[in-house]
């Protein structure tokens, strides 16, 4: 049986599809591609531009039609967006039209919701005794066994925020972060377009030659962040050839890699562990699991 998620994202619309079979959840295909439904969006401005919009609902129905291919049933998909429809005040206009285009209902998952999810799909794969956390281009969601909190961290909104001032980007996540107590150190997983862009970046990895289990429980060091911010200082204006990274992720790609170095300087760790078990897999078990499917492994082969 046939299952799939979609998540309508701040920076873009990512899809995964995978076959339960007799205990095994098998991996069968995924896509990431960047709509940006949240152009423009920084502190003081939370209503989502039409053409931003129709953007993102022209490669979701690319999406529809895909799972359409694969023979998946209505009730056996998952579509949800997160802080890209959690703060927009015209959020209600926004869902009804995604809701007609993908003929299913949509859910908006809280930041306790998607940090949960988040840490149900890393844990699958590195064990329950993890910090957890998934930065998207919206949020930063920070999980633990004892619950998950969400941040206003998210790489579009910092970049919308304080563009490439790589200073002032760091003093906004140390404050935002000042006084979170994650008690003691355990082992730190990552999640999110930016962690698996850094992995592609470190292993040198086409764009087009992506695949899960190239990436998946690749340990990137703190060192290693900070090498790769220096190649992005200025402000992007035209496309950077830099294997591994989309060049239509390149002008937040900065955001990204500072907000992630300061959290483990946060949580005093000199790395973490890049995961691809990761929401959209969380939103499938927890689906699995509402239908009483047991499931003993993930297969990416």
């Amino acid at each position: 049986m046939r299952f799939a998620s979609v998540d309508i994202g701040s920076n873009s619309i990512r899809h995964l599809v995978v076959e339960e079979d007799n205990g095994r959840l098998h991996y069968l295909s995924s896509s990431s591609q960047i709509t940006r439904i949240t152009e423009g969006i920084s502190r003081g401005d939370t209503m989502l531009l039409d053409h931003a919009v129709s953007r993102t609902i022209d490669v979701l129905s690319k999406v529809i039609k895909e799972l359409d291919l694969y023979g998946i049933s209505s009730e056996n998909r998952s579509l949800f967006a997160t802080e890209s429809l959690r703060a927009a005040s015209n959020s209600q206009a926004v869902i009804r039209r995604i809701e007609e285009v993908a003929g299913i209902h949509m859910d908006v998952l809280s930041g306790e919701e998607e940090a949960r999810r988040s840490f149900r799909g890393a844990v699958s794969s590195f064990g329950c005794d993890s910090v957890v956390f998934d930065l998207g281009g919206g949020s930063l969601e920070i999980c633990t066994p004892n619950g998950g909190t969400s941040f206003p961290l998210g790489a579009v909104r910092m970049t919308n925020m304080f563009g490439h001032d790589s200073s002032a980007l760091r003093d906004y996540v140390r404050a935002t972060l000042y006084g979170l107590d994650l008690g003691s150190n355990r082992r730190t997983v990552g999640l999110g377009g930016t962690s698996s862009s850094i992995a592609m970046m470190l292993k040198q990895i086409p764009v087009e030659a992506y695949s899960p289990s190239l990436i998946h429980g690749l340990e990137i060091k703190r060192s290693d962040l900070i090498n790769l911010a220096t190649l992005f200082k200025k402000p992007v204006t035209e496309p950077i050839g830099v294997t591994g990274l989309d060049p239509r992720r390149a002008d937040i790609i900065l955001a990204g890699i500072v907000a992630i170095t300061t959290l483990l300087e946060f949580l005093e760790v000199s790395s973490y562990i890049h995961s691809e078990t990761d929401l959209l897999w969380g939103t499938i078990i927890e689906l699995l699991e509402g239908r009483a499917i047991l499931f003993e492994e993930i297969s990416f082969q």
